[in-house]
Protein backbone atom coordinates (compact mmCIF):
# COMPACT_ATOMS: atom_id res chain seq x y z
CA UNK A 1 0.00 0.00 0.00
CA UNK A 2 1.01 3.76 -0.73
CA UNK A 3 0.71 4.38 3.17
CA UNK A 4 -0.29 3.02 6.28
CA UNK A 5 -4.44 2.49 6.98
CA UNK A 6 -5.22 3.91 10.43
CA UNK A 7 -8.45 2.30 11.56
CA UNK A 8 -9.07 3.52 15.45
CA UNK A 9 -6.46 1.53 17.23
CA UNK A 10 -5.41 -0.57 14.55
CA UNK A 11 -2.70 0.16 11.89
CA UNK A 12 -2.01 -1.78 8.81
CA UNK A 13 0.68 -1.25 6.96
CA UNK A 14 0.28 -4.25 4.52
CA UNK A 15 -2.31 -6.16 2.92
CA UNK A 16 -1.34 -9.65 3.36
CA UNK A 17 -3.01 -12.59 1.61
CA UNK A 18 -3.03 -15.93 0.78
CA UNK A 19 -3.46 -17.59 -2.63
CA UNK A 20 -4.73 -21.42 -2.82
CA UNK A 21 -4.77 -23.20 -5.67
CA UNK A 22 -6.18 -27.03 -6.15
CA UNK A 23 -5.74 -29.16 -8.73
CA UNK A 24 -7.61 -32.19 -9.24
CA UNK A 25 -6.39 -35.53 -11.55
CA UNK A 26 -8.13 -34.30 -14.55
CA UNK A 27 -6.32 -30.88 -14.18
CA UNK A 28 -9.47 -29.22 -12.99
CA UNK A 29 -8.04 -25.92 -11.39
CA UNK A 30 -9.50 -24.28 -8.50
CA UNK A 31 -8.66 -20.73 -7.13
CA UNK A 32 -9.15 -18.58 -3.74
CA UNK A 33 -7.55 -15.28 -2.11
CA UNK A 34 -7.96 -14.19 1.74
CA UNK A 35 -6.39 -12.17 4.16
CA UNK A 36 -4.35 -13.42 6.77
CA UNK A 37 -5.22 -10.80 9.30
CA UNK A 38 -2.71 -11.48 11.43
CA UNK A 39 -3.09 -15.83 11.69
CA UNK A 40 -0.74 -18.35 10.23
CA UNK A 41 -3.14 -19.10 7.37
CA UNK A 42 -0.64 -19.95 5.19
CA UNK A 43 0.45 -22.58 8.09
CA UNK A 44 -2.64 -24.12 8.71
CA UNK A 45 -3.54 -24.84 5.06
CA UNK A 46 -0.10 -26.97 5.01
CA UNK A 47 -1.75 -28.59 8.32
CA UNK A 48 -4.68 -29.06 6.67
CA UNK A 49 -3.56 -30.18 3.11
CA UNK A 50 -3.16 -34.36 4.15
CA UNK A 51 -6.92 -33.94 5.06
CA UNK A 52 -7.83 -32.64 1.31
CA UNK A 53 -5.31 -34.74 -1.14
CA UNK A 54 -6.66 -37.94 -2.30
CA UNK A 55 -10.32 -37.30 -1.54
CA UNK A 56 -13.10 -36.69 -4.09
CA UNK A 57 -13.01 -32.94 -5.19
CA UNK A 58 -16.90 -33.46 -6.27
CA UNK A 59 -18.05 -33.51 -2.67
CA UNK A 60 -16.96 -29.58 -0.75
CA UNK A 61 -19.59 -30.04 1.80
CA UNK A 62 -18.31 -33.49 2.86
CA UNK A 63 -14.76 -32.53 2.43
CA UNK A 64 -15.51 -28.89 4.73
CA UNK A 65 -17.48 -30.77 7.24
CA UNK A 66 -14.75 -33.47 7.66
CA UNK A 67 -12.06 -30.65 8.38
CA UNK A 68 -14.10 -28.62 10.75
CA UNK A 69 -15.18 -32.08 12.90
CA UNK A 70 -11.84 -32.75 12.97
CA UNK A 71 -10.22 -29.91 14.93
CA UNK A 72 -13.10 -28.44 17.35
CA UNK A 73 -10.65 -26.31 19.78
CA UNK A 74 -8.57 -24.89 16.41
CA UNK A 75 -11.54 -23.88 15.02
CA UNK A 76 -11.13 -19.95 15.16
CA UNK A 77 -7.47 -20.37 13.65
CA UNK A 78 -8.20 -22.89 10.78
CA UNK A 79 -11.34 -20.93 9.71
CA UNK A 80 -9.80 -19.02 7.36
CA UNK A 81 -7.89 -22.14 6.04
CA UNK A 82 -10.80 -24.17 5.68
CA UNK A 83 -12.79 -21.27 3.83
CA UNK A 84 -9.91 -21.23 1.29
CA UNK A 85 -10.06 -24.94 0.53
CA UNK A 86 -14.02 -24.67 0.08
CA UNK A 87 -13.77 -21.62 -2.03
CA UNK A 88 -11.39 -23.80 -4.44
CA UNK A 89 -13.25 -26.39 -4.17
CA UNK A 90 -16.33 -25.08 -5.46
CA UNK A 91 -14.68 -23.28 -8.29
CA UNK A 92 -13.25 -26.54 -9.13
CA UNK A 93 -17.31 -27.31 -9.12
CA UNK A 94 -18.47 -24.45 -10.79
CA UNK A 95 -15.83 -25.56 -13.77
CA UNK A 96 -16.92 -29.19 -13.90
CA UNK A 97 -20.38 -28.09 -13.95
CA UNK A 98 -19.45 -25.35 -16.94
CA UNK A 99 -21.24 -23.28 -15.08
CA UNK A 100 -20.74 -19.70 -13.30
CA UNK A 101 -20.98 -20.58 -9.64
CA UNK A 102 -24.05 -18.23 -8.75
CA UNK A 103 -25.88 -20.38 -11.03
CA UNK A 104 -24.91 -23.65 -9.95
CA UNK A 105 -25.51 -21.98 -6.37
CA UNK A 106 -29.27 -21.23 -7.84
CA UNK A 107 -29.02 -18.12 -9.91
CA UNK A 108 -31.22 -15.63 -7.81
CA UNK A 109 -30.21 -12.32 -9.97
CA UNK A 110 -27.94 -11.69 -12.64
CA UNK A 111 -26.41 -8.43 -10.98
CA UNK A 112 -26.52 -6.72 -7.54
CA UNK A 113 -26.13 -3.19 -6.78
CA UNK A 114 -22.55 -2.18 -5.06
CA UNK A 115 -21.66 -0.51 -2.14
CA UNK A 116 -18.18 1.68 -2.42
CA UNK A 117 -15.65 2.42 0.68
CA UNK A 118 -14.48 5.84 1.19
CA UNK A 119 -12.64 7.07 4.17
CA UNK A 120 -9.43 5.74 4.12
CA UNK A 121 -6.02 7.39 5.04
CA UNK A 122 -8.17 9.61 7.60
CA UNK A 123 -4.85 10.62 9.28
CA UNK A 124 -3.90 12.90 6.26
CA UNK A 125 -7.59 14.20 5.45
CA UNK A 126 -9.67 16.78 6.35
CA UNK A 127 -13.52 16.71 6.43
CA UNK A 128 -14.24 18.18 3.12
CA UNK A 129 -12.05 15.75 1.30
CA UNK A 130 -13.76 12.71 2.60
CA UNK A 131 -17.22 14.10 1.76
CA UNK A 132 -15.60 15.27 -1.58
CA UNK A 133 -14.44 10.73 -2.35
CA UNK A 134 -17.90 10.24 -1.23
CA UNK A 135 -19.97 12.93 -3.40
CA UNK A 136 -17.21 11.01 -6.34
CA UNK A 137 -18.33 7.82 -5.87
CA UNK A 138 -22.07 8.48 -6.07
CA UNK A 139 -21.18 10.63 -9.18
CA UNK A 140 -19.40 7.70 -10.57
CA UNK A 141 -22.40 5.20 -9.74
CA UNK A 142 -22.38 3.40 -6.40
CA UNK A 143 -26.09 2.92 -4.96
CA UNK A 144 -24.29 3.69 -1.57
CA UNK A 145 -21.26 4.52 0.14
CA UNK A 146 -19.22 3.61 3.19
CA UNK A 147 -16.86 5.72 4.83
CA UNK A 148 -14.53 5.36 7.65
CA UNK A 149 -14.53 7.25 10.65
CA UNK A 150 -11.77 7.91 12.63
CA UNK A 151 -12.34 6.81 15.94
CA UNK A 152 -10.12 8.48 18.29
CA UNK A 153 -11.15 11.89 17.80
CA UNK A 154 -14.82 12.73 18.38
CA UNK A 155 -14.92 16.28 17.19
CA UNK A 156 -13.90 15.14 13.97
CA UNK A 157 -15.85 12.50 13.34
CA UNK A 158 -19.18 14.85 14.67
CA UNK A 159 -17.73 17.14 12.01
CA UNK A 160 -17.33 14.38 9.18
CA UNK A 161 -21.20 13.10 10.30
CA UNK A 162 -22.60 16.31 10.44
CA UNK A 163 -21.00 16.90 6.58
CA UNK A 164 -21.75 13.63 5.13
CA UNK A 165 -25.67 14.08 6.20
CA UNK A 166 -26.10 16.82 4.25
CA UNK A 167 -24.98 15.21 0.95
CA UNK A 168 -28.80 13.33 1.15
CA UNK A 169 -27.45 9.75 -0.28
CA UNK A 170 -27.24 6.69 0.69
CA UNK A 171 -23.91 6.24 3.77
CA UNK A 172 -23.23 3.96 6.10
CA UNK A 173 -20.84 4.48 8.43
CA UNK A 174 -17.48 2.13 9.58
CA UNK A 175 -16.37 3.08 13.39
CA UNK A 176 -13.55 -0.61 12.90
CA UNK A 177 -13.60 -1.27 16.20
CA UNK A 178 -13.61 1.74 18.01
CA UNK A 179 -15.35 0.97 21.39
CA UNK A 180 -14.65 -1.36 24.22
CA UNK A 181 -17.47 -0.57 26.25
CA UNK A 182 -21.56 0.29 25.44
CA UNK A 183 -21.92 3.48 26.96
CA UNK A 184 -19.26 5.77 24.53
CA UNK A 185 -20.61 3.69 22.15
CA UNK A 186 -23.95 4.09 22.16
CA UNK A 187 -23.67 7.58 23.18
CA UNK A 188 -22.04 8.30 19.09
CA UNK A 189 -24.87 6.17 18.01
CA UNK A 190 -27.38 8.50 19.93
CA UNK A 191 -25.58 11.40 18.53
CA UNK A 192 -25.92 10.36 14.90
CA UNK A 193 -29.11 9.07 15.40
CA UNK A 194 -31.10 11.77 13.40
CA UNK A 195 -28.49 11.75 10.26
CA UNK A 196 -30.31 8.48 8.75
CA UNK A 197 -27.27 6.28 8.34
CA UNK A 198 -27.82 3.10 6.52
CA UNK A 199 -25.67 1.19 9.47
CA UNK A 200 -22.64 1.54 11.63
CA UNK A 201 -20.19 -1.31 11.11
CA UNK A 202 -17.79 -3.04 13.55
CA UNK A 203 -18.58 -0.80 17.12
CA UNK A 204 -16.69 -3.17 18.81
CA UNK A 205 -14.13 -5.65 18.08
CA UNK A 206 -14.82 -9.59 16.91
CA UNK A 207 -15.81 -11.18 19.88
CA UNK A 208 -17.47 -8.90 21.63
CA UNK A 209 -21.02 -9.85 20.67
CA UNK A 210 -22.72 -10.00 23.48
CA UNK A 211 -21.96 -5.89 23.85
CA UNK A 212 -22.81 -5.71 20.20
CA UNK A 213 -26.17 -7.22 20.94
CA UNK A 214 -26.61 -4.88 24.09
CA UNK A 215 -26.11 -1.92 21.85
CA UNK A 216 -28.49 -3.06 18.74
CA UNK A 217 -30.81 -3.41 21.28
CA UNK A 218 -30.23 -0.11 22.82
CA UNK A 219 -30.51 2.31 19.45
CA UNK A 220 -32.21 2.64 16.43
CA UNK A 221 -29.26 3.18 13.52
CA UNK A 222 -28.84 -0.67 12.46
CA UNK A 223 -25.28 -2.02 13.89
CA UNK A 224 -23.51 -3.80 10.59
CA UNK A 225 -20.89 -6.82 12.37
CA UNK A 226 -19.45 -10.18 11.42
CA UNK A 227 -16.65 -10.01 8.72
CA UNK A 228 -14.43 -12.17 11.24
CA UNK A 229 -16.70 -14.53 12.43
CA UNK A 230 -15.02 -17.88 12.26
CA UNK A 231 -17.63 -20.69 11.07
CA UNK A 232 -21.70 -20.63 11.08
CA UNK A 233 -22.90 -20.74 14.55
CA UNK A 234 -20.82 -17.33 15.08
CA UNK A 235 -22.83 -15.78 12.36
CA UNK A 236 -26.06 -17.48 12.88
CA UNK A 237 -25.79 -15.80 16.19
CA UNK A 238 -24.65 -12.49 15.28
CA UNK A 239 -27.79 -12.50 12.54
CA UNK A 240 -30.40 -12.60 15.59
CA UNK A 241 -29.13 -9.26 17.17
CA UNK A 242 -27.55 -7.21 14.48
CA UNK A 243 -29.24 -5.60 10.98
CA UNK A 244 -26.58 -5.89 8.88
CA UNK A 245 -24.64 -9.59 9.19
CA UNK A 246 -21.19 -8.77 7.22
CA UNK A 247 -20.70 -12.51 5.67
CA UNK A 248 -17.12 -13.20 4.83
CA UNK A 249 -16.89 -16.48 2.84
CA UNK A 250 -13.06 -16.11 3.04
CA UNK A 251 -13.75 -16.37 7.29
CA UNK A 252 -16.88 -18.58 7.99
CA UNK A 253 -15.46 -21.69 6.27
CA UNK A 254 -16.11 -21.37 2.83
CA UNK A 255 -19.03 -21.05 0.36
CA UNK A 256 -21.63 -23.48 1.75
CA UNK A 257 -21.47 -21.71 5.13
CA UNK A 258 -21.79 -18.49 3.41
CA UNK A 259 -24.91 -19.54 1.79
CA UNK A 260 -26.78 -20.90 4.54
CA UNK A 261 -25.76 -17.59 6.50
CA UNK A 262 -27.20 -16.36 4.05
CA UNK A 263 -30.57 -18.13 4.32
CA UNK A 264 -30.88 -17.82 8.46
CA UNK A 265 -30.17 -14.43 8.23
CA UNK A 266 -32.91 -13.80 5.46
CA UNK A 267 -35.15 -16.06 7.81
CA UNK A 268 -34.30 -13.21 10.33
CA UNK A 269 -34.95 -10.27 8.14
CA UNK A 270 -31.51 -9.53 8.64
CA UNK A 271 -29.45 -8.19 5.71
CA UNK A 272 -26.33 -9.70 4.48
CA UNK A 273 -23.69 -7.19 2.88
CA UNK A 274 -20.87 -9.67 2.65
CA UNK A 275 -17.23 -8.58 3.10
CA UNK A 276 -15.05 -7.44 0.46
CA UNK A 277 -13.57 -9.87 -1.96
CA UNK A 278 -16.35 -8.58 -4.82
CA UNK A 279 -15.24 -11.63 -7.10
CA UNK A 280 -16.56 -14.56 -4.61
CA UNK A 281 -18.83 -12.18 -3.08
CA UNK A 282 -20.82 -11.18 -6.41
CA UNK A 283 -21.49 -15.03 -7.11
CA UNK A 284 -22.77 -15.45 -3.87
CA UNK A 285 -25.25 -12.10 -3.91
CA UNK A 286 -26.88 -13.46 -7.02
CA UNK A 287 -27.52 -16.61 -5.93
CA UNK A 288 -29.31 -15.34 -2.94
CA UNK A 289 -32.11 -12.68 -2.40
CA UNK A 290 -30.53 -12.24 1.10
CA UNK A 291 -27.90 -9.46 0.08
CA UNK A 292 -28.53 -6.08 -0.39
CA UNK A 293 -25.33 -5.24 -2.14
CA UNK A 294 -21.66 -6.20 -2.68
CA UNK A 295 -19.03 -3.84 -1.33
CA UNK A 296 -16.16 -2.67 -3.41
CA UNK A 297 -13.19 -0.93 -2.38
CA UNK A 298 -12.35 1.38 -5.67
CA UNK A 299 -8.42 0.39 -6.82
CA UNK A 300 -7.45 4.14 -7.15
CA UNK A 301 -8.30 4.47 -3.19
CA UNK A 302 -5.09 2.42 -2.62
CA UNK A 303 -5.83 0.37 0.22
CA UNK A 304 -6.60 -2.53 -0.61
CA UNK A 305 -4.54 -3.50 -4.00
CA UNK A 306 -6.17 -6.73 -5.33
CA UNK A 307 -5.88 -5.65 -9.11
CA UNK A 308 -2.00 -6.13 -8.53
CA UNK A 309 -3.09 -10.21 -8.54
CA UNK A 310 -6.59 -10.31 -9.93
CA UNK A 311 -7.63 -9.69 -12.81
CA UNK A 312 -11.27 -9.40 -14.53
CA UNK A 313 -12.29 -7.78 -11.17
CA UNK A 314 -16.35 -7.12 -11.38
CA UNK A 315 -17.00 -3.38 -13.76
CA UNK A 316 -19.60 -1.24 -11.70
CA UNK A 317 -22.62 -0.59 -14.60
CA UNK A 318 -25.94 1.35 -14.33
CA UNK A 319 -25.12 1.24 -10.49
CA UNK A 320 -24.45 -2.65 -10.01
CA UNK A 321 -21.62 -5.07 -10.99
CA UNK A 322 -22.29 -8.64 -12.48
CA UNK A 323 -20.63 -11.83 -11.54
CA UNK A 324 -17.72 -13.04 -14.57
CA UNK A 325 -19.90 -15.22 -16.93
CA UNK A 326 -17.35 -17.79 -17.35
CA UNK A 327 -17.77 -20.71 -15.63
CA UNK A 328 -16.35 -20.56 -11.95
CA UNK A 329 -15.74 -18.78 -8.31
CA UNK A 330 -14.92 -15.39 -10.11
CA UNK A 331 -11.54 -15.63 -8.93
CA UNK A 332 -9.21 -14.81 -11.28
CA UNK A 333 -5.44 -15.07 -10.56
CA UNK A 334 -2.65 -13.55 -12.15
CA UNK A 335 0.21 -15.47 -11.48
CA UNK A 336 2.87 -13.83 -13.20
CA UNK A 337 1.66 -10.52 -11.45
CA UNK A 338 1.06 -12.60 -8.03
CA UNK A 339 4.78 -14.16 -8.26
CA UNK A 340 6.23 -10.42 -7.79
CA UNK A 341 5.13 -10.37 -4.40
CA UNK A 342 5.64 -13.80 -3.35
CA UNK A 343 7.57 -13.83 0.38
CA UNK A 344 10.23 -16.67 -0.06
CA UNK A 345 9.46 -19.73 -2.01
CA UNK A 346 5.89 -20.88 -3.08
CA UNK A 347 4.66 -23.72 -0.76
CA UNK A 348 3.99 -26.48 -3.05
CA UNK A 349 1.95 -29.68 -2.04
CA UNK A 350 1.53 -32.67 -3.59
CA UNK A 351 -0.39 -36.01 -2.73
CA UNK A 352 1.89 -39.14 -2.74
CA UNK A 353 -0.52 -41.62 -2.16
CA UNK A 354 -4.07 -40.59 -3.64
CA UNK A 355 -6.64 -42.65 -1.50
CA UNK A 356 -8.91 -42.20 -4.35
CA UNK A 357 -6.80 -41.25 -7.57
CA UNK A 358 -9.71 -42.03 -9.70
CA UNK A 359 -12.12 -38.96 -8.27
CA UNK A 360 -11.23 -35.89 -9.91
Amino acid sequence: MPRPVILGPVRISTRDVVILRLETNAGITGQAIGYTRGTPLLGCLEALSPAVLGRDAARPQSIATALVDASPPGQAQLSRAISLIDIALWDIAAKRAKMPLFELLGGAREAVPATAVAGYFLQDRDVANVVAEAQKRFDEGYARVKVMIDGTRPAFDRALCDALARLDAPLALDAHWTWRQHAPAAAFFRDIADYGFVFVEDPFPAGYDALTARLQADVTTPVAAGEDAAGLPALAALAETVGYLRVDTTTCGGVAAAVQACAYAEARGTVVFPHVFAPIHTHLACATRAVDQVEIIPSDVGSDPLDLVLDDLPDLKNGAIAPRAEAGNGIAINWDRAQAFVRGAPLEIHAENERNPSND
